[in-house]
């Protein structure tokens, strides 16, 4: 384990756990020598300290493992809606429990998407092609999951908008960790898959 997946996969510990590790919030990052320009390492201490849980994992069974762990623990069963065919698409063989019943997401306790991209300081785009989709980039759960790639990761909110250029989608949201977390949204959760180790 390198020192990026040491770090990391305390920040992941100690928010999920909830365990009080060290006595000041510095001491975590002064174990180890500080990784210049890592973004999935600015990344987590920002939306941590802005109160969202950020959840390494090392590849995508590792999130799949994770993310039905809190499912089950949380006992979210039937209140899980997907954003998003792909995605759906992508969990449904690993019997993450989805609500495909309900028509109405609104009703949907947790929501759980892909994104476009994400800057260090937590500006997350979404972004649907799909008609009835249109509903979706507008309606915020009360719990977020987002899935992230480290790859997708980046400093400014330009480098994320770039890649629509030759293929614009229908729809567009953004959402800022920091306005949101606590108004809308009362718990945000991001699953960071490492691609690029």
């Amino acid at each position: 384990m390198n020192e990026k997946e040491k770090v990391l996969r305390q920040i992941s510990n100690a928010l999920v756990e909830k365990v009080e590790l060290f006595s000041q919030q510095d001491d975590l990052f002064s174990l180890y020598p500080p990784l210049k320009d890592d973004a999935l390492v600015v990344f987590a201490q920002n939306v941590s300290s802005l109160g969202a849980k950020f959840i390494y994992c090392q590849d995508e069974k590792e999130m799949i493992e994770k993310l039905y762990s809190l499912i089950e623990y949380r006992q979210w069963q039937n209140d899980i809606y997907a954003f998003g065919e792909k995605l759906t698409n992508f969990l449904t063989p690993y019997s993450i429990p989805l609500n495909k019943e309900d028509e109405n997401i609104e009703k949907n306790l947790v929501g759980i998407s892909l994104c476009q991209g994400i800057t260090t300081e937590g500006i997350v785009v979404l972004a649907l092609n799909e008609e009835k989709n249109k509903e979706e980039v507008s309606f915020l759960p009360q719990i977020f999951i987002i899935i992230v790639f480290s790859s997708q990761i980046t400093q400014d909110i330009s480098s994320i908008l770039e890649q629509f250029s030759s293929n614009m989608p229908k729809y567009i949201n953004t959402i800022d960790v920091q306005k949101i977390l606590n108004g809308e949204i009362k718990e945000m959760y991001f699953f960071a898959i490492e691609d690029k180790m």
